[in-house]
């Protein structure tokens, strides 16, 4: 199932309780706290694909207190300020303890100024103990990599959290 550029999909009202695979991209919501409906049984997602906000899906999903049988997850285009990373991506990755293949699109990944290294550093030892949990991804697949400091310190991170990794691709922005 695919939304794609849609806005208050919470009204969308069924239950897919078999459904396989979901990808949002560049949906909103006007309505604080709604993003989607739970009762589409996203328990059975193995495949997600999310670009755009993270914060919307995230806050809907740390409320409900289940975990999701996703196995592979493609993050693109949302911002990647400390701040949103600290509020979204930790508590996602939390959420997919089954997770086999990331996928993290770095094109909105933040310039890092000096004054923020310390939220960055924070926020990077956060992710690190989110990672702990994931002892079956195998795969991670960088894209957008330009070659930044912060990128290398993101990527250096992640690998050094997951201990499992078998295969890392990393392609280059052009």
């Amino acid at each position: 199932m695919s939304f794609l550029s849609c806005q208050n999909i919470f009204y969308f009202n069924i239950t897919a309780r078999k459904l396989c695979g979901l990808t949002i991209k560049c949906c909103s919501s006007n309505v604080p706290d709604k993003f989607l409906r739970v009762n589409l049984g996203l328990k059975s997602i193995v495949t997600f694909e999310l670009e755009g906000s993270l914060q919307e899906f995230d806050k809907e999903f740390t409320k409900l207190g289940f975990q999701l049988n996703v196995e592979y997850l493609k993050l693109s285009c949302f911002s990647y300020k400390s701040d949103v990373i600290s509020s979204a991506l930790v508590p996602l990755l939390r959420l997919c303890p089954k997770l086999c293949k990331l996928e993290i699109n770095l094109s909105q990944l933040e310039v890092v100024t000096f004054d923020c290294v310390d939220a960055w550093l924070k926020l990077l030892e956060r992710l690190h103990s989110a990672t702990q949990t994931n002892k079956m991804l195998q795969a991670l697949k960088v894209t957008s990599f330009t070659g930044s400091k912060i990128e290398l310190l993101f990527i250096a991170k992640l690998l050094a959290s997951f201990s499992t990794l078998k295969k890392v691709v990393i392609v280059h922005k052009y």
